[in-house]
């Protein structure tokens, strides 16, 4: 189901102001607190386990997210989602190989979902069914109600990379030879401003 116009705005606001700063932050409170045990999370963390239903729980009951916490499982999300969303590429590819096309689709799918999420937890943003979170610049946590996972994170990437000034960082990731798509734009002469990059990297995020 399409997002309604009250969480579009939702939406917007968060990948307007979501700071994955916050996250680098906590990463490094991960490095040294919780890496050194072999863990990706404290013992304590709220959210380490069960996560979907301890926020819906949380929610329901009327309880504040536990903003520091939720921070730490973001950054450990980060590497985590990736991960995840290689093995289900590398399982995609392995069933093509077999004549599994059905099957290679599928996975190749959620590969990409998780991508898309692992993205947008380093940005400042936790998809969580349908309660989700992102954390602003002041270490703020804002709840996004709605809509569903695979709406939210795709509509999320759109509507981010539509933003100017992050745009960038988007088609940053994208590189031959070690040098990003803009510097290959931008060295052939093809200089693109705010608006351009913007739609450049929306069309990206439709691929």
């Amino acid at each position: 189901m399409p997002p309604s116009a009250a969480q579009i705005a939702n939406i917007n606001a968060a990948v307007t102001s979501a700071s994955s700063q916050v996250v680098r932050d906590a990463a490094l409170a991960l490095r040294t607190h919780h890496c050194p045990l072999n863990r990706w999370l404290g013992k304590n963390n709220h959210y380490a386990t069960n996560t979907v239903s301890r926020i819906e729980a949380d929610v329901a009951a009327g309880a504040a997210p536990r903003t520091e916490q939720l921070a730490r499982y973001l950054a450990a999300s980060v590497l985590i989602h990736c991960f995840d969303g290689w093995a289900f590429l590398s399982n995609s590819v392995d069933c093509l190989l077999d004549g599994d096309v059905g099957t290679s689709i599928h996975l190749a799918y959620y590969a990409e979902l998780r991508s898309v999420m692992s993205f947008l937890a380093s940005e400042g943003i936790g998809v969580f069914n349908r309660h989700h979170y992102w954390l602003d610049a002041a270490g703020n946590c804002h709840r996004l109600n709605g809509p569903g996972t695979h709406d939210l994170v795709w509509y999320g990437l759109r509507q981010w990379a539509a933003v100017p000034s992050k745009a960038g960082t988007l088609l940053g990731f994208f590189s031959v030879g070690t040098v990003s798509l803009d510097t290959w734009l931008n060295a052939g002469g093809h200089v693109l401003g705010p608006a351009a990059v913007a739609a450049l990297a929306s069309s990206t995020a439709r691929l």
